[in-house]
């Protein structure tokens, strides 16, 4: 999903994900030390575009590629479920983001079993984290 969101943000990724990062206000726990917690699989990307276009960049994107028929990844189809919407968190926003995902063929059949997934997005300056989860 990441992928989507790179050409959107004219981002690029950053590698590893630095302590004093965005994705430290995705954290659901403290380490010893009492600092938060890099979630695993964080990936953070820095984006090119304006500060103040970010955060309705990432909804555009994810809104575009997920909702309607959905986007296909392989040999499953991503749908994206739910209300998006950005909450303020001290100097970053949230976003949790909940997808349904399943094969391809026979999504729409009622019968079909969907796994749902949430990604967690925090956004603060030109810092883009997103976290499965």
């Amino acid at each position: 999903m990441t992928a989507n969101l790179l050409p959107v943000l004219e981002a690029k990724e950053v590698t590893p994900v630095p302590q004093a990062s965005v994705c430290a206000a995705l954290a659901s726990r403290t380490g010893p030390d009492g600092r938060p917690v890099i979630p695993a699989g964080a990936r953070l990307l820095n984006a090119s575009i304006p500060e103040d276009e970010i955060t309705d960049a990432v909804l555009e994107g994810l809104s575009l590629s997920f909702t309607g028929s959905g986007l296909k990844l392989g040999k499953d189809l991503v749908l994206l479920t739910g209300q998006l919407a950005w909450v303020p968190q001290g100097d970053a926003q949230l976003m949790v983001a909940t997808f349904e995902r399943g094969s391809f063929v026979g999504f729409f059949d009622s019968r079909t079993q969907h796994v749902r997934e949430r990604l967690l997005f925090g956004v603060s300056g030109t810092q883009v984290c997103l976290v499965p989860g």
